[in-house]
């Protein structure tokens, strides 16, 4: 079942799924997961640390073996002290910086497939890249992104969130503080208003998927929609913002042949097909 050494994707950093000590490879495409996820288990329909997911899916198809497949892993817990969103960004950028001499990461074309909180950090890896932080070294990797898939990813926060700071008895982690709605501290309006600028300006592709369906415990209970389409979706000239009949868990977690396969992974397959056929005609 080609199992993998979990403990090693339980590590923070960028993980190699595929292809990516290819020095002529066309692009990379790297997977940033999102709240309580792991660089392979958030991608796997049964939760499992091995090959039978789609980031692996992914590299094996015929028209990718030249694309590098990459993981994010990073701790972002619901309790407790941890990273903010914006130390996390600042954590995947110098993730990326670490590689461009090592493993080539910012010299090829760059699409990230993001999960729930993952599309946050990846706005907020711009935002440092062009405003709070803007240095040419950083400049040179976020030039290179010409795509980013959002899934249920709560740009304008999540009620859950709010309810969990309410009813938990630990101290809610700096994350999961930021993550409420209508939450004026944590600036997400204005941190969409800085993305809409520059994937404008930099001709970055950008598609949305978002859930329709509650999470349901044993089978029955209807728990919540931990992000309201309204949050999910992005109101921004030029993007298409595609409903999938899924939750907010198994939305990330195609199974060959389901309906979020068949939603989710070809689309999003169509998708980094389009951003290389469009990278390509920027440089012929």
């Amino acid at each position: 079942m080609n199992q993998l050494d979990k403990t090693k994707f339980d590590q923070t950093g960028l993980h190699q799924i595929r292809n990516c000590d290819k020095s002529n490879r066309k692009a990379d495409v790297i997977f940033v997961h999102g709240l309580t996820g792991h660089a392979i288990t958030t991608w796997h329909p049964e939760d499992k640390c091995d090959e039978e997911c789609w980031p692996f899916w992914l590299a094996d198809e015929n028209e990718f073996k030249d694309v590098g497949i990459w993981s994010f892993g990073y701790q972002a817990n619901l309790t407790g002290y941890g990273m903010s969103i914006y130390e996390q960004a600042g954590s995947l950028l110098n993730s990326l910086l670490n590689e461009v001499e090592d493993n080539g990461i910012g010299k090829h074309p760059l699409i990230f497939i993001t999960h729930s909180l993952g599309g946050l950090v990846i706005k907020q890896m711009l935002n440092i890249a062009y405003t709070v932080n803007p240095t040419p070294n950083k400049q040179a990797i976020t030039n290179q992104i010409k795509g980013i898939v959002f899934i249920a990813s709560p740009h304008q926060g999540s009620h859950l969130a709010n309810i969990f700071n309410i009813l938990s008895i630990f101290q809610s982690s700096a994350i999961v503080q930021q993550l409420r709605a209508n939450n004026s501290d944590a600036n997400l309006s204005q941190l969409n208003d800085i993305f809409a600028q520059k994937i404008k300006e930099l001709g970055i592709k950008v598609k949305v998927f978002y859930e329709v369906e509650s999470i349901k415990k044993f089978r029955i209970i209807r728990i919540a929609k931990v992000v309201e389409r309204d949050s999910a979706k992005l109101s921004i000239p030029g993007i298409e913002n595609e409903a999938v009949t899924a939750n907010h868990i198994n939305i990330a977690k195609p199974k060959k042949g389901d309906g979020i396969y068949n939603t989710v992974y070809k689309g999003v397959r169509t998708f980094v097909r389009e951003c290389l056929i469009s990278a390509s005609n920027q440089n012929p």
